[in-house]
């Protein structure tokens, strides 16, 4: 009789482990998931930051010049500068592969500089301060290079210019 007993807590306690390791390993790959989207989020923090702070001391210097990295998430896939709505083009779409329409574009650059995009579309936009891009059109995406790109800065004449640096 005491046999059946023992067995009977044996099954009783493999059940409790069971759902107690089931229960664990759900709470740690919730805690993995929020700290990966924490993560994206901190290094979309530091490179707006970044980049603001980088044009801000570039242009209070005058006749300064600065190269400078930028890293950025991985699911990011063009990062485009529009210095002014009017740049904001067809062409800047299909050069580009930009996953978005000419009128979205056009809206969007009415109210933002920089546009950021992922394979599916427009990942955020951000107003900075104003600047001159220096490529012909006013207008320029770069595609990162494993998550990274340079920046050529430049401050000619009290008037704050971008370019990509290859």
């Amino acid at each position: 009789m005491n046999n059946k007993k023992a067995v009977i807590n044996q099954v009783f306690v493999y059940i409790m482990s069971t759902i107690a390791i089931i229960f664990v390993g759900v709470l740690v790959t919730k805690f993995i998931i929020a700290l990966q989207t924490d993560t994206k989020a901190i290094i979309e923090d530091k490179f707006y930051s970044g980049l603001d702070n980088d044009l801000k001391q570039v242009a209070a210097r005058y006749g300064s010049e600065e190269i400078l990295e930028y890293k950025l998430g991985s699911e990011i896939k063009n990062v485009c500068f529009v210095s002014t709505p009017s740049c904001a083009n067809q062409d800047l779409i299909t050069n580009n592969e930009l996953n978005i329409e000419e009128n979205e574009l056009q809206i969007l650059s009415e109210n933002a500089n920089l546009l950021i995009f992922n394979e599916d579309g427009i990942s955020t936009e951000k107003n900075l301060i104003k600047y001159t891009s220096s490529v012909g059109s006013g207008c320029f995406c770069i595609k990162p290079d494993n998550n990274r790109f340079e920046l050529l800065l430049e401050n000619r004449k009290n008037k704050l210019f971008i370019s990509e640096y290859k």
